[in-house]
C-alpha cells in the first residue's frame, strides 16, 4: 500500500490517493451538514427554544387583469365585397344605351302657327315653328335655318308668300341632339305683303280674309294652320 506499484512514477499514485482521499471527506462534511439542518427548526430557531410567532398572512392574490372585448365593428364601409352568385346562374352584362342616331322624318313633329291667329291687314303677324321630336329615343337632326320656311296659302290653294323668297337665309348646318319629347322652336316676322320666288314681281299687302299657313323643314311638311286678317 505505502509503495506503489505500477508502470507509472509513484508520485502519480500518491496524487491520486490523496485526491480519493479529499472527495470523500468533502462528501462526509456535506452529509453532516445537511442532517444537521433536517434535525433544526425549519424558521432557523435553536431547538428548545419557541419559535418567533410570526403572522404571515398569505400575499393577497393578483386580480386577474381584465379581458378585453373585441367587437367586430359595425360602422358600414364604402367597399363592400360582392356577394357571391348563386351556382348555375349567370351575370348578365349591364345594358348599354344605344348612342343616338339621325332623326328620321317619322320621329319628328312639325308644327307652325302664329301669336294670336288673327292680325289687322297690313300688320306684321309673328310666325312660329316648332321641331319635336315624337320618338322615343334621343336622336339628332339639322336644324340648318336654311331649311326652315313659311308658306302662306289662299283658300284655294295659290301660293301668296314664302318665306325664303326675297330675303333667303345661308344654309347654316345646325345639328342639335333632341331629347324625347323635346320642342325646339324658331319665328319669323312676315312683313303682310305678298312674294314669288324670284321676288321680281311687285309685291303687294294682302287684304283681309281667311288664308292658310304652312311650314316646312327641309322635306317635312307641317299641317295647316289658319290665320285670318282683318
Amino acid at each position: 500500500m505505502l509503495h506503489p506499484i505500477g508502470r507509472l512514477p509513484p508520485q502519480v499514485y500518491w496524487r491520486r490517493r490523496l485526491l480519493l482521499v479529499g472527495v470523500v471527506l468533502m462528501i462526509s462534511i456535506v452529509a453532516g451538514w445537511l442532517s444537521f439542518g433536517a434535525s433544526g427548526d425549519p424558521d432557523g430557531a435553536s431547538a428548545g427554544e419557541p419559535a418567533a410567532a410570526t403572522s404571515q398572512q398569505p400575499a393577497a392574490e393578483d386580480p386577474l387583469p381584465g379581458l378585453e372585448q373585441v367587437v367586430p365593428s359595425l360602422v358600414p364601409t364604402d367597399e363592400q365585397e360582392p356577394e357571391p352568385a348563386a351556382e348555375g346562374t349567370t351575370l348578365a352584362p349591364s345594358p348599354s344605351s344605344p348612342e343616338p342616331g339621325p332623326c328620321p322624318d317619322e320621329a319628328i313633329g312639325l308644327a307652325v302657327g302664329s301669336e294670336f291667329g288673327q292680325y289687322a291687314a297690313g300688320s306684321r303677324p309673328l310666325l312660329g315653328l316648332n321641331v319635336t321630336n315624337i320618338s322615343a329615343l334621343p336622336c339628332y337632326r339639322d336644324l340648318d335655318i336654311g331649311l326652315q320656311t313659311w308658306g302662306l296659302f289662299a283658300a284655294d290653294g295659290t301660293r301668296l308668300w314664302g318665306s325664303n323668297d326675297c330675303y333667303p337665309d345661308p344654309s347654316v348646318p345646325n345639328v342639335a341632339l333632341l331629347q324625347p319629347g323635346q320642342v325646339v322652336a324658331f319665328t319669323i316676322i312676315w312683313s303682310g305683303r305678298t312674294s314669288e320666288p324670284t321676288c321680281t314681281v311687285l309685291r303687294q299687302t294682302l287684304g283681309p280674309g281667311s288664308y292658310i299657313l304652312r311650314g316646312y323643314l327641309g322635306n317635312l311638311v307641317s299641317p295647316d294652320a289658319a290665320l285670318v286678317l282683318s
